[in-house]
């Protein structure tokens, strides 16, 4: 299913809902299926009792003053409403009703089942070249602009002619004289191209939008599809055999004027009028084989212009395709070493975090063993980032909760007293940040923790430490609270745990808040996750 609102504000090209899209769609007991079929129906049944009505009663050939026949061929309704079911929805739903009732019109005037199935086709046809027109052009068919209402009077124009082929099937399966045929002809092919300028054309203009919209938001009519050699042989085809078989129905239509012509001209001279005609013969077979000509040609055309078309996208995706090699093998050294990097770090780190501990255990002072066991606890917060990112899939980003969990239990191992029983919790929301955020979040929280630790339950004989991570809206906020003595109201600011919090703080844009009493300790800190 589409976005329905990304198409809202686009010029409306042909998108047909199908019956097989129904099918597969919506259950088939659902309303959104049986309102357009009930609808579909009604109009189905609405065409034939209109063309019934429409129809003379008496099927008599336009001679004298019965020209009945000849106005329902200048305005024939349901041509319009089939062309509107066509733009709507779709082909079939436009098809159907048009063959039914002409089919029907057909054979109600006497003609034959094989005679009313060609006639009921030559309407048909119409809407054939509409579909494959406005499919393989993609011209938007709500005539809201030049290029469509000029793209949709041409089509209009070969359309029209394309059907009055009819009137020749009506015309033979009836035995109407040639004068009579050209005037159902003229009749025919004019009216339905002024029917399609004047009446279907206004209708489109001002309903379409209305219409797709609604189709658009209740059925999520399925992406069109790309044009392709078939669409576009099928159009050339089409248009070429119209334009043949118009100059073969003219041809066929001047010899029947022609032979009705000579039966009251003397045998004297008919021999001359033939012969004067044969030039016009020839002009006739000339048009029609530059027609068929010019149509296998654009095909011709086409076809060797979707080999060389294909010839350069496989010379290009081969192209790519080694690029695309050459930079995966790129991107894969890099990726070694840029792990060879962080893995390397971490083992000078852990050195020094080494060094640090022997330093440790040379010192007596207390004060000082103290100060070395928190700088050991800073390296270890940063060893930490680099093994992550050691092991990690993508280095630009790192995994905070999992970091921050690590580094608790780091920190609860190292500062962990017989003093108090201090139990660390968590209550961390998956979440990843930039590299450059991390440190200094592990950093701040490393010393948070610390101060926590060494000063938080100070004759309590036990306290719990949680360190909350959640996203809101856009930004990620950690807490770190403990339910410890608070600190004094005096608290000294400058000391290098309270600077380091604060300064990294300002280095991320992070909104660090604290709030301390007797109940406890906390540290609120908010900042975008991504830099």
């Amino acid at each position: 299913m589409l976005n329905n609102e990304s198409h809202l504000n686009e010029r409306f090209s042909w998108r047909p809902l199908s019956l097989n899209y129904l099918i597969e769609n919506f259950k088939v007991g659902s309303a959104k299926f049986l309102l357009p079929i009930a609808a579909w129906v009604f109009i189905i049944i609405g065409c034939l009792l209109l063309t019934n009505r429409l129809a003379p009663a008496s099927w008599l050939m336009p001679t004298g003053e019965n020209v009945e026949v000849i106005n329902l061929f200048i305005l024939y309704p349901v041509l319009s409403i089939g062309l509107l079911l066509l733009f709507w929805m779709g082909f079939e739903w436009g098809f159907i009703p048009v063959f039914i009732t002409t089919f029907g019109l057909a054979f109600q005037s006497g003609m034959g089942i094989t005679w009313a199935i060609l006639f009921g086709f030559s309407f048909v046809m119409s809407l054939a070249i509409f579909g494959l027109a406005f499919h393989s052009l993609q011209v938007p068919h709500d005539l809201r602009g030049f290029k469509s209402i000029a793209f949709f009077i041409s089509v209009s124009f070969v359309a029209a002619l394309a059907s009055s082929m009819g009137a020749f099937v009506w015309s033979l399966s009836h035995n109407l004289s040639a004068f009579n045929t050209e005037i159902i002809w003229k009749s025919w092919w004019t009216g339905l191209f002024f029917q399609s300028i004047f009446i279907v054309a206004p209708l489109l203009f001002v309903f379409t939008p209305t219409i797709e919209k609604a189709k658009i938001r209740s059925y999520q009519p399925p992406a069109i599809e790309d044009i392709s050699l078939k669409w576009i042989y099928s159009t050339v085809l089409t248009i070429t055999a119209v334009l043949t078989i118009f100059i073969f129905s003219g041809e066929l239509l001047g010899k029947y004027r022609l032979n009705e012509v000579l039966d009251n001209i003397p045998n004297i001279m008919r021999g001359d009028v033939i012969g004067a005609l044969d030039a016009f013969q020839v002009i006739f077979w000339l048009s029609a084989g530059l027609i068929i000509i010019t149509g296998f040609t654009a095909m011709y055309l086409v076809a060797s212009w979707n080999r060389e078309l294909q010839n350069r996208v496989e010379l290009q995706t081969d192209a790519l395709t080694q690029s695309n090699d050459q930079l995966e093998t790129s991107l894969h050294e890099k990726k070694l070493l840029v792990q060879e990097t962080h893995h390397r770090v971490k083992n000078n780190l852990a050195q020094v975090n080494g060094l640090l501990q022997l330093q440790m255990m040379m010192v007596d002072d207390p004060k000082y063993s103290n100060l070395i066991n928190d700088a050991s606890s800073r390296v270890k917060s940063m060893s930490l980032i680099h093994e992550a990112l050691y092991t990690a899939e993508e280095f630009s980003r790192i995994s905070l909760h999992t970091y921050l969990k690590e580094l608790g239990n780091i920190v609860h191992e190292s500062f962990q007293t017989d003093d108090a029983d201090i139990e660390l919790a968590f209550q961390l929301e998956p979440c990843k940040v930039n590299t450059d955020r991390a440190i200094p979040i592990g950093l701040i929280a490393n010393e948070i923790l610390i101060n926590a630790y060494k000063y938080a339950f100070e004759g309590k004989e036990k306290g719990t430490i949680t360190l909350q991570l959640e996203h809101i809206d856009d930004k990620v906020k950690l807490e770190i609270r403990d339910n410890g003595v608070g600190m004094p109201d005096q608290t000294p600011d400058n000391t290098l745990g309270m600077k380091l919090i604060r300064q990294l703080s300002t280095q991320i844009d992070a909104n660090l808040s604290i709030r301390s009493n007797t109940n406890g300790t906390s540290y609120m800190l908010e900042f975008v996750p991504q830099a």
